[in-house]
C-alpha cells in the first residue's frame, strides 16, 4: 500500500525482475499531489451536476432523491420495504421504536425467468402477490403501513414517491415499464388484487439506504457509500445549492452517480493501458470510467490484464500463460484479497511506524523512537515533579500501550504469510507453472491495483466531506459514513488504506466510518420512518398556525 516505508511485499524478488516489473505498475502509483487534482476536478463536477443548465452535460449526474433528512432517533412506528434488484426480491417488515429496530422480519421471494422477461402487468402482479402472502403471515393485512421500495435500476425521480424507470439492467426485460412511474405500477397492482393497502411510499436508491440505515445508529451520518461490484456514494447537500429543484431552505440527499466521473475524459491521464483495455472491452464503452477503475466488477480483470503483460515480457511463469489466464474474467477480484493476506495487512496498518528491512532479521520502527523519546520526557517529568498518582496513572497507560504494540510487531513477525499460500493456490488453480518468486510478483500486482482503488476512492470521499465542511462555512467538520460493498467487507488492507488517505486529503475532517447494516431493507424503511417524521412535523406546524389565527 501507500506510504513511505519500504514495501515488504518486495521481499524475495530479483532486482532486476523488480526493476523491470516496477515499470508497468508505477502506472498505478498516484502521489498525493495527483490526487489533490484528481478531487479539484471532481469538485468542479459536482457543481456542475447540480446546476440546472451544465447537470445535462455534467459526468456526475448529482441527482436529487428528495430526502430531506436524516434519521434523528425519535422515528417510531411499523413500517414495509420492499427490495428489488435481481433474480429474488424482499419483503421486510421493520418495527422502530426509542432508537432501536425492534424487530425486523423478512421474507425472500424468487422472481421467475419468464416474469423477469414478461410484461410490466405480470411483474408487480407477482411482487403484489408476494406483498399481500407476507402481511397474512405477519398479520399485518388489516394495516396500512408505509413503505420504502429500494428499486435497484436506473430512474430519474421526480418526488420521493414519484420515480421512472430509464432502462432495464441485470438481466430485467419488462415491457410497458420503461418511461414509466414505477411506483404508480406497484400501486395499481395492489388495487388489482384488493384485499390490502400500503400507505405512501418511498422510493430508494441503494446508497441512500445505506446512509439512512447507518443515521439511524449515528445521527451525524450524512454520507453513504458503496463499493463493492459498483460503487456510488450520496450525502446531505444544501438545498440552496441544488439548482433543479425548487426550494432554498433546509438539505436534500443527492446520489451522486460518482462512477460516472472521468467520462467526459477529465481522467485520462491517470488511466493506465489496462484501464483502458478493460474500458475498450465492456458492455459499455466510455461509460462509468471511474467505477471501471476501482470497483470489484473491474480490479481481477485489472490484474489479470497486468499478469499477461508480465508473461508476455517473460517476466512470470517463464513466459508461458495458461490458457485460463487469457480468458477475460478469469481472475476474480475475490482472488485479490484472498492473496493479500491478513498478515501483511498489518504490515501495511503499521508501514508508517514500522518496516522489515530484506533479508535482515531485525526489526527497525520508528515508533520505537517514538517511544524512547516519550518514556524519556515521562520519567524526566515524573522525577522532576515528585510523581503524582495522576502523573503515574498516565505513565501506566503509556507502557501497557507500548507493550501492546511490542507483542504486536512480535506476532506479526513470526505470523505464516497465509497470502503466499493463497497466491500459489490461485496459479495452480489457473493451471500456470508458477516458482516462489512468481507468487509474490503476483501479490505485488494485487497490491498496486487494489491500492490505488482505495486511494482513488477516498479521493472522492475527501471531496464530499471537503464540499460538506465549505458548505457548512465551519473550520473543523465531523461527521460519519454509512459504508457498504463486498471490496470494503471483504479486501482486508482495503478499509485502513481508504481511511489514511481520506485523514490526508482532508485533514480538517473527522470522519468516523460506521459498516451499514442491510442499507437496502432497513435503510429503505428508514426513509420512510424520516419521510412520515417530517411529515407530522409539518402537520404540527400547519396546526399551530391556524390556532394562532383563530
Amino acid at each position: 500500500m501507500s506510504g513511505d516505508a519500504p514495501n515488504p511485499h518486495l521481499e524475495g524478488i530479483p532486482a532486476d525482475t523488480l526493476r523491470k516489473v516496477q515499470t508497468h505498475l508505477d502506472q498505478f502509483q498516484l502521489p498525493l499531489e495527483k490526487l489533490q487534482e484528481v478531487s479539484a476536478r471532481l469538485m468542479k463536477d459536482l457543481v456542475r451536476g447540480l446546476g440546472k443548465q451544465t447537470h445535462h452535460r455534467a459526468p456526475v449526474k448529482m441527482l436529487p432523491t428528495f430526502v430531506r433528512a436524516t434519521p434523528d432517533g425519535t422515528e417510531r412506528g411499523d413500517f414495509l420495504a420492499l427490495d428489488l434488484g435481481g433474480t429474488n426480491f424482499r419483503v421486510l417488515h421493520v418495527r422502530v421504536e426509542e432508537q432501536k429496530v425492534l424487530k425486523m422480519d423478512s421474507q425472500i421471494c424468487a422472481i421467475p425467468q419468464s416474469i423477469m422477461l414478461g410484461t410490466g402487468k405480470q411483474l408487480f402482479d407477482h411482487i403484489a402477490i408476494c406483498l399481500g402472502e407476507f402481511l397474512d403471515s405477519q398479520n399485518l393485512k388489516g394495516k396500512t403501513l408505509p413503505l420504502g421500495f429500494t428499486f435497484s435500476f436506473p430512474c430519474e425521480q421526480k418526488e420521493i414517491d414519484k420515480s421512472f424507470l430509464i432502462r432495464w439492467t441485470k438481466g430485467f426485460n419488462c415491457s410497458g415499464v420503461e418511461g414509466k412511474d414505477v411506483v404508480k405500477l406497484l400501486k395499481e397492482a395492489i388495487e388489482r388484487r384488493g384485499d390490502y393497502r400500503i400507505g405512501s411510499v418511498a422510493m430508494v436508491n441503494d446508497t441512500v439506504g445505506t446512509m439512512m440505515s447507518c443515521g439511524y445508529k449515528d445521527q451525524s451520518c450524512e454520507i453513504g457509500m458503496i463499493i463493492g461490484t459498483g460503487t456510488n456514494a450520496c450525502y446531505m447537500e444544501e438545498m440552496k445549492n441544488v439548482k433543479r429543484v425548487e426550494g432554498e431552505d433546509g438539505r436534500m440527499c443527492i446520489n451522486t452517480e460518482w462512477g460516472g466521473f472521468g467520462d467526459d475524459g477529465s481522467l485520462k491521464d491517470i488511466q493506465t493501458e489496462f484501464d483502458i483495455e478493460v474500458d475498450k472491452t465492456s458492455i459499455n464503452p466510455g461509460v462509468h470510467i471511474f467505477e471501471k477503475m476501482i470497483s470489484g466488477m473491474y480490479l481481477g480483470e485489472i490484474v489479470r490484464l497486468v499478469l499477461v503483460q508480465l508473461t508476455q515480457d517473460k517476466l512470470l511463469f517463464e513466459g508461458q500463460a495458461s490458457e485460463a489466464l487469457l480468458i477475460p474474467s478469469k481472475f476474480q477480484t475475490k482472488f485479490i484479497s484472498d492473496i493479500e493476506d491478513f498478515s501483511f495487512h498489518l504490515l501495511h496498518l503499521y508501514q508508517k511506524y514500522l518496516w522489515i528491512q530484506p533479508n535482515k532479521n531485525q526489526i527497525t520502527t520508528k515508533s520505537s523512537l517514538y517511544f524512547y523519546e516519550k518514556t524519556k520526557l515521562c520519567f524526566t517529568f515524573l522525577l522532576q515533579s515528585g510523581g503524582s498518582l495522576h502523573d503515574w496513572v498516565i505513565m501506566k497507560s503509556f507502557l501497557s500501550s507500548m507493550v501492546v504494540f511490542c507483542i504486536s510487531c512480535l506476532c506479526l513477525w513470526f505470523r505464516p504469510d497465509h497470502g503466499l499460500e493463497n497466491a500459489q493456490k490461485v496459479l495452480t488453480h489457473l493451471d500456470l507453472k508458477w516458482n516462489l518468486v512468481d507468487a509474490r510478483v503476483v501479490r505485488l500486482v494485487c497490491d498496486a491495483v487494489s491500492s490505488r482503488s482505495a486511494r482513488l476512492c477516498a479521493t472522492a470521499l475527501a471531496t464530499i466531506a471537503n464540499r460538506i465542511r465549505a458548505n457548512r462555512g465551519v473550520a473543523h467538520l465531523n461527521t460519519t459514513v454509512g459504508v457498504d460493498g463486498t471490496v470494503y467487507r471483504k479486501h482486508p488492507n482495503f478499509s485502513e488504506e481508504l481511511q489514511a488517505t481520506v485523514r490526508e486529503l482532508a485533514p480538517e475532517c473527522s470522519i468516523t466510518f460506521l459498516v451499514s447494516e442491510d442499507g437496502s431493507g432497513k435503510g429503505a424503511a428508514m426513509v420512510t420512518a424520516v419521510a412520515q417524521r417530517l411529515a407530522s412535523q409539518s402537520r404540527l406546524l400547519e396546526d399551530s398556525d391556524s390556532e394562532e389565527e383563530k
